[in-house]
Order: C-alpha cells, then sequence, then structure tokens
C-alpha cells in the first residue's frame, strides 16, 4: 500500500469509508480522523474496521468475545503503533441487521460492560455500560423494547457531555 511507503514509521493506517444499507445505497460518509484523543478508542468504537490496514505484528484476536473482539484488537493496535489516519476513502460497509455492529442486543452490550471492565478505563464508563446491558437484557426478557430506546438516548446525551468519557456503543 502507498501509504506505508510514504509513512514508513506508522503502524496502522486508517481510512475514511462510508455505511451503505442493505440496498447497497451509500447512507453516512465516515470520516476517520475525527479528531478524538488516543483514549477515545477505548470508550467508544469508531474505527470503520474494513478501512483499516496494519502492519504484520503477530496479534491475534480475542477468541472469548464474539462482539467486540476487533475493538479490543485495535485499542491494544492503537496503544502499541503510530496510527496515520489518510482521509481516503478505503471501504464501504454495508450495514443491515445480521451484520454483529447492527445488533442491537444485550449479548453485545454485556461484551462492551466486560471490555471496558478489563480495560479498566473509567469506573463511571464502566458503571455506565453495566447498567445498559442490564436495561437490554431486561428489555429483551419482558419485550419492552422502549426501554433500549431510552437508555440509548440517555447514552448518547452522556456521550456528549462527558466530552466523550462515558460511552456504551
Amino acid at each position: 500500500m502507498e501509504q506505508f511507503s510514504k509513512n514508513p514509521d506508522a503502524g496502522i493506517l486508517v481510512g475514511d469509508g462510508w455505511y451503505c444499507n442493505k440496498e447497497k445505497e451509500l447512507t453516512e460518509y465516515n470520516a476517520s480522523d475525527r479528531h478524538v484523543r488516543p483514549w477515545v478508542i477505548q470508550r467508544w468504537y469508531y474505527i470503520m474496521q474494513p478501512a483499516v490496514f496494519w502492519r504484520n505484528h503477530h496479534k491475534l484476536l480475542d477468541e472469548r468475545y464474539h462482539y467486540v473482539f476487533d475493538w479490543k484488537f485495535f485499542v491494544e493496535m492503537f496503544a502499541e503503533k503510530k496510527v496515520v489516519y489518510t482521509h481516503e476513502a478505503y471501504a464501504v460497509y454495508r450495514m443491515y441487521g445480521d451484520n454483529k455492529t447492527g445488533q442491537d442486543n444485550a449479548g453485545r452490550k454485556k461484551e462492551i460492560y466486560l471490555l471496558q471492565k478489563e480495560l479498566n478505563v473509567s469506573r463511571c464508563n464502566i458503571l455506565w455500560c453495566r447498567h445498559v446491558y442490564k436495561v437490554y437484557l431486561r428489555a429483551e426478557k419482558t419485550g419492552k423494547q422502549s426501554a433500549k430506546k431510552r437508555v440509548d438516548f440517555v447514552s448518547r446525551v452522556l456521550f456528549h457531555l462527558s466530552g466523550r468519557r462515558i460511552c456504551s456503543f
């Protein structure tokens, strides 16, 4: 890849990308460089995985996770390697109900909580992620999906009010 030649000390290249829907219509442009501080990736998974490239380093994915294995991988990579944002669109990510990122369920929320706990990022964020997981679990057991919408709304508000420090996405 040409960008690795231009940036020989780069360990990771993060490009831009597009999201598209099931009908393959482009719906949103995802700029890679959101002017975020390095610690943000521990709390908020903003990376479009198909638009990321890295040099071989023999790091393995954590198979204990089903939904957030790539998030953990990138947290570790970003801590170890120099990251270069290229501002070139490298990927189109098709969002639909069956892909892991699009699944809005208690199983995914549980893994987010467990990953936050493992990373020991922030007690407030760990507690919030645990609360969100419990709300999702209860909503799925009782069929009251409106609880998910309410906690998601509060999550977005907390995310912005806390300067991206409290997040459960």
